[in-house]
This record gives C-alpha cells, structure tokens and sequence, in this order.
C-alpha cells in the first residue's frame, strides 16, 4: 500500500466504502491523525463507520514514533500487529463457510515506517467473523 502517514485508507465492498481511516479529500499533513513514521490502531469498542471517520475511534502513537528503529521489536512504541480484538458486547456476524463471508471486514490498523530508503505502509484488516486467524 502506498503511502506516507498521511493518506485516507478506504476499504471497499461491492464498490460501496465500508470502512475508513482519515477524513475523505483532505491531506493529512498536519491533522491529528497524521502517522507519519508511526501508526494508528483502532480501538476494540468502535466499529466500522463507513466514509465517516473520528478521531476517538483510534489510538496513535505519535509522529515520528519509528524514526531510528530497525524493526517493530525493537521500537519503544512498536505497531500492535494482529493484536486488534472487539471488545466484548460488540456485534459479530457468523461466519459461513466456505467463503466467500458475508461478515464485513474493518480497518483495524495503518503504519508508516521508514525502510531503505522508502517509506513502508502497512494497513492491518480484520475480519470478525474468523475464529481462526487468517493473516499467516
């Protein structure tokens, strides 16, 4: 995913917007929910909202939390990958099987690191009808 910590994530379904990290059609340069060289990770009692975006829905690190770090390990403030759960109480829709599912995925995570010279996105969805985990 290209970016720099200051883009809008959107996630799509049948071509309607499901999810989304950021305000639509604004540069995030600036605003509190820049994470440039750092990351957003939405809190486990907000669920999906669609277009509209609130800051409340979100834990952030802080601009610039990964500058100087080698890897997530070694951060003092490292990205919480897959660590993302619904808080208790929160609807969850039963997930058939075989896919394809007919729960909605939300956003549950966006990083920009640096890396080589480049900058590395990272956008972590989650899908809360799985009882296993599908992100290996």
């Amino acid at each position: 995913v290209p970016g720099d910590g200051d883009d809008v994530i959107e996630l799509f379904e049948n071509g309607s917007a499901i999810d989304t990290f950021g305000v639509l059609g604004q540069d995030g340069s600036g605003t509190l929910w820049e994470y440039l060289d750092g990351w957003a990770y939405r809190r486990g009692d907000m669920q999906p909202n669609g277009t509209f975006f609130s800051l409340a829905s979100w834990v952030f690190s802080g601009k610039n939390a990964l500058d100087g770090d080698s890897s997530n390990a070694q951060t003092p403030n490292p990205f919480p990958a897959r660590s993302y759960k619904q808080a208790e109480g929160m609807s969850s829709e039963p997930c058939p099987t075989p896919p394809p599912f007919t729960c909605k995925p939300i956003i549950a995570g966006v990083m920009s690191a640096p890396a080589a010279g480049s900058q590395l996105s990272v956008v972590e969805v989650f899908f809360p009808c799985l009882t296993t985990d599908a992100s290996e």
